[in-house]
């Protein structure tokens, strides 16, 4: 009886061993290529899932402007380190109209905005421009968070005279904003 019991607890052991098959595949995302929008759950034989890892992924850049009253662009930009892009567009945002989308740029453009933040010593600005003037209702604001892969993040809000480099800034995000791809997001 007990060989008996040990012949069936092998065979068990036996039959779950051979039975097991990874169900998953890990996907590393290709450093040359545009990252992909949505986890990809397609298919593959064997009933395999792509999964991709989990990347540290922290926001680069984020720019609010907000609305004034003349005709002004109101929206919202982010850009994490991975290069995808999210754009919130509130009003005169031409030529997107409202509403929310998704991009990615190249490692490259994340590269340059980083390397020009470091560079021009963005991060030592000030909070606030123009400095000691309590800010006035319906002068353009624009908010620049600076952010990092330890978590800190510095804001600047800028309603008018900041300083050149940050408007550089702002000048180099007006143009990613135009070259990209967007695609609609769900709201």
């Amino acid at each position: 009886m007990k060989h008996l019991a040990h012949i069936i607890l092998i065979v068990i052991i036996f039959s779950a061993c051979s039975n097991r098959r990874a169900k998953y595949t890990v996907a590393m995302p290709d450093t040359n290529e545009n990252i992909p929008t949505e986890i990809d759950t397609e298919l593959l034989e064997n009933d395999e899932k792509v999964i991709p890892i989990q990347l540290n992924e922290y926001n680069v850049l984020k720019i609010t402007k907000h609305r004034c009253y003349t005709r002004c662009k109101e929206y919202e930009f982010t850009l994490n380190n991975e290069g995808l892009v999210f754009y919130h567009c509130k009003s005169e945002c031409y030529p997107i109209i409202s509403g929310h989308y998704h991009g990615f740029v190249g490692r490259g453009k994340v590269v340059e905005i980083k390397s020009f933040i470091r560079d021009k010593k963005l991060k030592s600005l000030n909070a606030q421009y123009p400095i000691g003037i309590p800010p006035v209702e319906g002068i353009p604001l624009t908010e620049i968070e600076l952010g990092s892969n330890t978590g800190e993040v510095k804001l600047i809000n800028n309603y008018h005279h900041a300083p050149k480099d940050l408007l550089v800034l702002e000048e180099m995000v007006e143009e990613m904003i135009s070259e990209i791809e967007w695609e609609k997001s769900l709201e």
